[in-house]
């Protein structure tokens, strides 16, 4: 029986159950006590109705979901079909990159990009000596062993276009508050903002000498992707931890402004910090985020090693970093890690940021990396020139879910 089939029937149900309870009141007249009898039949035709409507959702929710699977269906049977092998089109595509029969290479985020090796050796037979070489996971390694922001497990999002994005945030909590019973409850109106993540170029170029090029001592794709990952590392990082936040360039953790960290915690002095303040500064956030698997501390370098170097009165070490090979260190039970690019400890600095970095808003915008390769801008020189880039934004969120402190 066909789904429509089946709703029918139960609507036809539900119509007779609820004639039949018209019908026992109606019989009843203006009596308002029903016989032992009717009421009973009364009860058992609203039970019968009720049945028959929860019925007919159910048949009605599941149509819905027919149709969606078959939307669904429709639209990957006509979508464009995927290339059988991927990866040969990557190796295909590195190829004539590095043969010069095409001026970009687009390296997918997240995707091996595959090469070959342009030797002397063997001029004809190229696919002898392809083998994958991950350019993008280069540059990812960098960008994560140089930025503590990264490890700290913020949000990450990657979008194919360069458009402005909006991300919604909550500015004002609603409140709730007890009542008497019979008292009008109190309007609390939650109230929204809005975080901007755009697209910021971080990129470089140099030349290579034809030379060098044809040399088959150098893998020279390989030395590309290391060269511009640190490059690009070392820039990215600096933006996510201390970036501006003007026009599209990342609003750091580390910022000064309203829009960043939350004031947790005010130092004694300027020049270090106590224990104590620390546990201030982690008890300063609230419960929920602290409970979040993402809430870690984040120490500039000169912070980091104040943080190493506290004693007691003993002379012993306050705090044991991590002696498990890859496991981040830890205090008063978070991850904590080092930014490099962090702010020094000095008067009305913000050196130590601690709380949900899920809050934080990662985003690498268009098709990943990008490498251009031009062979007339040193023509004269007979070197080849060589152009990086990619495009990332980042902005927290949650102004709450982190705090910093701040030196006196």
């Amino acid at each position: 029986m066909e789904n429509s089939d089946r709703i029918r029937l139960l609507i036809d149900k539900r119509n007779q159950a609820i004639e039949e309870g018209r019908r026992i009141v109606e019989e009843a007249g203006d009596n308002p006590v029903l016989s032992a009898e009717a009421d009973e039949s009364f009860q058992r035709a609203m039970s019968d109705e009720r049945v028959y409507r929860e019925a007919i959702q159910k048949e009605q929710d599941l149509a819905v979901a027919e149709a969606s699977v078959s939307e669904e269906r429709a639209r990957y049977q006509t979508a464009p079909a995927v290339p059988a092998d991927q990866a040969q089109v990557q190796r295909d595509a590195a190829r004539a990159f590095m043969k010069g029969e095409t001026q970009t290479l687009t390296v997918p985020i997240g995707a091996p990009e595959y090469r070959t090796d342009m030797t002397t050796i063997d001029t004809t037979i190229y696919g002898k000596y392809t083998f994958a070489n991950p350019v993008w996971q280069t540059v990812e390694m960098h960008m994560n062993a140089q930025s503590g922001l990264l490890k700290a497990n913020p949000s990450i999002i990657r979008t194919p276009g360069f458009e402005i994005m909006y991300i919604p945030n909550l500015t004002t909590d609603a409140a709730a508050s007890a009542h008497a019973e019979g008292a009008a409850a109190t309007v609390s109106d939650p109230v929204l903002g809005r975080t901007t993540l755009g697209a910021q170029r971080y990129d470089g170029f140099f030349a290579v000498a034809d030379e060098m090029l044809a040399s088959s001592d150098i893998n020279f794709a390989s030395l590309l992707g290391d060269l511009a990952g640190r490059a690009i590392a070392t820039s990215v990082a600096a933006g996510l931890a201390a970036g501006a936040g003007t026009g599209t360039l990342p609003q750091g953790v580390f910022g000064k402004t309203t829009t960043t960290t939350t004031l947790g915690v005010t130092a004694a002095a300027v020049g270090t910090f106590t224990f104590d303040e620390l546990i201030s500064l982690k008890l300063s956030v609230l419960p929920g985020y602290r409970m979040s698997p993402s809430c870690a501390w984040l120490f500039s370098t000169t912070a980091y090693v104040i943080l190493a170097k506290m004693k007691d009165d003993e002379g012993r070490y306050l705090w044991s970093p991590s002696t498990v090979g890859n496991e981040p260190d830890r205090l008063l039970g978070n991850p904590c890690y080092e930014e490099a690019s962090g702010e020094t400890v000095a008067t009305a600095n913000h050196p130590i940021v601690y709380g949900d970095f899920s809050h934080y808003w990662v985003r690498y915008s268009g098709p990943g990396m990008v490498f251009d390769r031009d062979p007339s801008v040193a023509f004269t020189h007979f070197e080849q020139t060589f152009r990086y880039a990619i495009w990332v934004d980042g902005d927290l969120g949650q102004t709450d879910a982190i705090k910093h402190m701040i030196m006196a």
